[in-house]
């Protein structure tokens, strides 16, 4: 037998190719001799023989390599091993001087460059011989003198991003000093460290996948994950990761800048919390219990026992907030989520619908006993006295309990029947639970009493606008105002809109409500500028339910054009929430007015968007931050770190940025050392009836007193 050769085969395949092999045994001795592994298949990829170095890289000993297939030893390249084998034996042409990365039995990737050859016996090819030598030092070197001239050409110690190198196995092969700090290692520990070895098994996965596929498409990728530095803290990353080829435009690593995106990703995150949970709290919001409770449904559907949901509401909460003040009514709010969790299991879900109305659900349960039991525990603990301020009082409450599956097959069925329970313990003297019962009402008396007050109020024109100022800070003078409605009760006090707003939103009052609040919004504004007072804009808040109408804006435009107010002058205002509801609609909506002249400013930002790209897709002139921000903006570095982001967000896309609820000079300081100038809230002034705010602004000035 013969092997063909020529001069640039390895030395071991040129004596294999002058071989008598008569003396079989006296040729595998010689090729035992060379650092590379050496074997022979035939046509059937069978192997014949192998010598020393490949039985140690396939990890087997000679009595289980003989007459096995190449694929039993080499399973990840086997099928493309057995393409070129194929090749050689169909042209009966050597295939040489291939490079790929050889991964052995023991999962160490060496860098290989293989030749095949045809196994000649007389005239005939019983097979090829393949001969693997393992480069992996030889392509490190080369490697490292062909790209060092180009890596400081290109990276500077100026540079404030993470510049890297890491090979096929992810280990770091160079980097410049910003990413050693970014990192958290000292160089001499960072070099050859693996990716795996700074992050946790989750992002390891995320980076693997990046680099897997920027090395299947050749493209750039860019990724976001976690570290964790030396010190045990936890970084946010981002960085755009690239393809590294060798001078034969072979893959042989990655390439990419990182950059620290702690404090923004922070931020994002801290908006999606919120989003998703009660700011006071920190108990998952309706929007966040309607998702857990729908999948608490779905797996109590599976037949994995009862479910119930319990509507909790204080008795005395109004009270104590009139009397200690809306401080005092937050504390008790924390202590009272506090006294729940006490009483419930820490699987079962525990949510703050607003207000003073609690929701819990109990799952899995065996029997409705166990609700009850729950419920009476409940009732026993916040019916112990508080003490705030040196003030002790009590705060008992109300409990609704609605029961899966025979009071609701549904999330939304079985919040209504537990509110019916709630609202029958609180009819029947309060600090007491009841369990939903069908003869229950559609609505409670109080729903009844309400909605029968509402619509005499929507005919008598009962409803009252009051104006709190928008003020530049900087020079003192107002910039606007926001028109916020009360209701003059019959019996003569104003009700706050807290009271009767959400019920208009649910019984469908809203609408004839809010347009109410437009008409003598801009009737004022007619009655002002008459008089010479041209404030510059005045705001008036719209409902989801109002943005879908169909004749929204051209009722704006009726009412702007009776009133001779110029549309420049007047503005809308729309939470984040009502927003995303019906997205392409509320966008024509937003752009019409936007064409008509209106400003829309966007209403307590930061209370329900998972993230701030959404900012870009909405036609706004305005960002209003909401006031729990500015509350905890002093003491709370999350908080800050919030504004700032939005700060930053408005200065990029041009737009107002007005914070709400300042009421200390501390809170007024930190927003202006941090750039946000226009404010509203008690530091200035509170919401005031149209002559008071008339006489106001007159005596602090308007930014702009030229008639449009």
């Amino acid at each position: 037998m013969t092997v063909s050769g020529s001069p640039r085969q390895p030395r071991v395949l040129r004596l294999a190719s002058n071989a008598t092999w008569v003396n079989t045994e006296s040729l595998k001795q010689l090729l035992d001799a060379p650092d590379m592994a050496i074997w022979a298949v035939d046509a059937a990829q069978r192997v014949m023989w192998m010598n020393r170095i490949g039985r140690l890289w396939c990890g087997k000993p000679q009595r289980e390599i003989l007459g096995r297939h190449e694929r039993d030893l080499f399973p990840p390249q086997a099928d493309q091993w057995c393409e070129w084998e194929a090749q050689v034996l169909r042209t009966r042409q050597p295939v040489r001087h291939q490079r790929e990365v050889l991964t052995l039995a023991s999962g160490q990737c060496l860098e290989v460059e293989i030749d095949r050859v045809p196994y000649w016996k007389g005239a005939a090819i019983v097979g090829v011989i393949i001969c693997v030598h393992d480069i992996t030092d030889r392509v490190r070197t080369e490697n490292t003198v062909r790209l060092n001239e180009t890596r400081y050409r290109t990276i500077l110690d100026e540079i404030h991003d993470g510049y890297f190198e890491v090979d096929l196995a992810g280990n770091l092969v160079f980097f410049n000093v910003a990413l050693s700090h970014i990192l958290g290692y000292p160089a001499n520990v960072l070099y050859g460290m693996n990716n795996r070895e700074y992050t946790d098994a989750a992002n390891a996965k995320t980076l693997y996948q990046a680099f897997n596929r920027v090395y299947r498409t050749g493209e750039p990728v860019s990724v976001d994950w976690q570290i964790i530095r030396q010190d045990g803290t936890q970084r946010y990353l981002t960085a755009s990761v690239a393809l590294l080829r060798d001078d034969h435009n072979n893959p042989i690593g990655f390439r990419g800048l990182a950059r620290d995106i702690t404090e923004t990703k922070t931020a994002e995150l801290r908006l999606h919390f919120m989003a998703h949970h009660d700011l006071l709290t920190e108990l998952p919001n309706r929007t966040q219990l309607m998702t857990q409770l729908t999948a608490s449904l779905e797996e109590a559907r599976q037949g994995h026992g009862l479910l119930a949901l319990l509507f909790i509401d204080l008795d005395r909460f109004k009270h104590v907030n009139d009397t200690l003040g809306h401080l005092a009514g937050d504390q008790l709010l924390r202590g009272v989520a506090e006294r729940i969790r006490q009483e419930v299991r820490h699987s079962d879900i525990i949510a703050r619908m607003g207000g003073d109305e609690f929701i819990v659900v109990l799952w899995p349960l065996y029997q409705e006993l166990a609700a009850t039991a729950i419920a009476a525990r409940m009732i026993h603990s916040l019916q112990q006295p508080w003490v705030m301020e040196g003030h002790e009082f009590r705060c008992p409450a109300s409990i609704g309990i609605a029961l899966y599956p025979e009071d609701g097959q549904d999330a939304t069925t079985l919040l209504k029947h537990a509110d019916m329970a709630m609202y029958q313990a609180k009819t029947t003297g309060g600090n007491r639970y009841a369990l939903y019962a069908p003869m229950m009402s559609y609505r409670s008396s109080r729903y009844v009493q309400l909605e029968t007050q509402l619509h005499q109020a929507l005919a008598h024109h009962d409803f009252r606008m009051h104006y709190q100022p928008q003020v530049d800070s900087r020079t003192g003078r107002i910039i606007g105002a926001e028109a916020l409605v009360r209701w003059q009760h019959p019996d003569g006090h104003l009700v706050a809109p807290h009271e009767f707003i959400s019920f208009a939103e649910q019984s469908g009052l809203i609408v004839p409500l809010g347009r109410q609040v437009i008409a003598e919004v801009c009737r004022q504004m007619g009655v002002w500028q008459s008089a010479g007072l041209f404030l510059p804009k005045i705001a008036v808040n719209l409902s989801a339910s109002e943005f879908q109408q169909p004749d929204l804006v051209d009722y704006i435009t009726k009412i702007l054009q009776e009133s001779g107010v110029p549309p420049a002058c007047f503005a809308v205002e729309m939470t984040e929430s009502a927003a995303m509801q019906r997205m392409p609609h509320t966008l024509r909506v937003l752009g019409d007015l936007r064409t008509l002249g209106v400003a829309v400013a966007l209403d307590d930002f930061g209370m329900g968007f998972s993230s701030l790209r959404y900012l870009k897709d909405f036609p706004i002139t305005a960002l209003k931050i909401e006031q729990s921000f500015v509350r905890g903006l002093v003491e709370e570095p999350k908080d800050r770190a919030v504004i700032k982001t939005l700060v930053e967000f408005a200065q990029y896309f041009d737009i107002d940025l007005i914070a709400e609820g300042v009421e200390t000079p501390a809170q007024l300081e930190s927003l202006q050392q941090m750039g946000c100038f226009y404010v509203q809230g008690y530091l200035f002034s509170q919401p005031l009836p149209a002559d008071a705010f008339d006489a106001f602004a007159r005596s602090v000035g308007l930014a702009d007193t030229s008639s449009p």
